[in-house]
């Protein structure tokens, strides 16, 4: 990732819900209490089959949920989970950001009064200040982590979706897959962000969009149904798909004319544009290292994903099945012009 020049982070103050802060807690009575507001939010299509499951918490008694866009999108229905495991009903949403990737859910509830979270004033927020995450990474329901905030950082530096004058915070508080939409609190127990995405490559670099962005999505009633949620913008499902691939793999690759050999491969996510590289050896002696750079991605459906790659001098085509940490499948490499395409099968892993 490129360096990102120090700016003057500046963001209109949030009326706070309390008058006061309260003193600072430790981690584990911030959890017994915010816990009991956080809740997993599961998507399902039009069939009723769950397809998206990420965090939200509540953020008023009569049911208001905030979380991430992403984690609702192409929805036809929701619900969400309470710790104690209870589940209710997703009525609709109140407002959506896309260039922001926040959401404000309504349940669906007669009387019932919910416990909800306060909003701290996002303008005290200072790096190195400890913090709280809570949400649902990997499915992983009621899981609290705990970091600083390492900087803040203008938003489209990293994810060219975003709006422009988005500011984020960077935290090494650890947040994976499935922690989208949760909340990262800071040591009173007070909102400050959204838990929305990270960088897989490296270590706790991880990112919370401010929570006082959401606040003009919180000043309507009005309930509107899923089938009124904005359409996903072009490429998004190719962005998420490479920041899930990336990583560095080894393994092997067998093929009737050539035998085996053994395949490295290389992806690099930098500012959600992908940077690859592949080595393959073995025979013949042509295959030897070339700069590739991935041109092409596709979700073929049912877990299988195509992936090219092309180099002053060869290309690679793989498509097969990818996990977290795996990927096998079946692929084309062809070494200069002049050669036939050799083809076979291959399986790397995560290194």
């Amino acid at each position: 990732m490129r360096t990102i020049l120090a700016f003057t982070f500046a963001l209109a103050t949030l009326t706070t819900l309390s008058a006061q802060s309260p003193p600072s807690s430790d981690i584990t009575t911030i959890f017994q209490v915010a816990t009991k507001a956080s809740v997993a939010v599961v998507a399902s299509d039009a069939s009723g089959k769950p397809f998206s499951q990420g965090s939200g918490f509540l953020v008023s008694r009569d049911g208001k949920v905030i979380t991430n866009l992403h984690v609702i999108q192409g929805a036809a229905s929701a619900i969400v989970k309470f710790p104690d495991g209870a589940f209710y009903e997703v009525e609709g949403f109140l407002g959506t950001d896309t260039s922001m990737d926040i959401a404000v859910l309504k349940l669906r509830t007669s009387s019932k009064e919910f416990p909800f979270l306060r909003f701290a004033d996002v303008d005290q927020v200072a790096i190195g200040q400890h913090v709280v995450a809570i949400g649902s990474p990997m499915s992983l329901e009621n899981t609290v982590s705990d970091g600083i905030v390492s900087a803040i950082r203008a938003a489209r530096d990293l994810d060219p979706r975003l709006d422009a004058n988005l500011r984020v915070f960077q935290t090494t508080s650890p947040i994976s897959p499935g922690s989208s939409g949760g909340a990262l609190l800071n040591m009173q127990g007070e909102v400050i962000g959204i838990t929305s995405f990270g960088i897989e490559t490296g270590q706790n670099l991880n990112f919370v969009i401010p929570i006082s962005y959401a606040k003009p999505l919180l000043e309507t009633d009005h309930v509107r149904p899923f089938s009124q949620l904005p359409a996903a913008a072009a490429g998004d499902d190719m962005r998420r798909g490479l920041a899930r691939l990336a990583g560095t793999y080894v393994g092997i690759w067998r093929s009737r004319p050539s035998g085996a050999g053994a395949l490295a491969l290389t992806v690099e996510v930098e500012n959600s544009r992908l940077r690859a590289s592949a080595e393959i050896t073995g025979s013949p002696s042509g295959y030897k290292g070339d700069s590739l750079t991935a041109s092409n991605l596709k979700d073929m459906g049912d877990g299988v994903w195509s992936v090219e790659f092309t180099g002053e001098h060869s290309k690679l085509t793989a498509t097969g099945i990818f996990k977290p940490g795996s990927f096998v499948g079946d692929f084309s490499y062809q070494y200069s012009n002049h050669r036939p395409p050799d083809r076979g099968k291959w399986i790397v892993s995560r290194h």
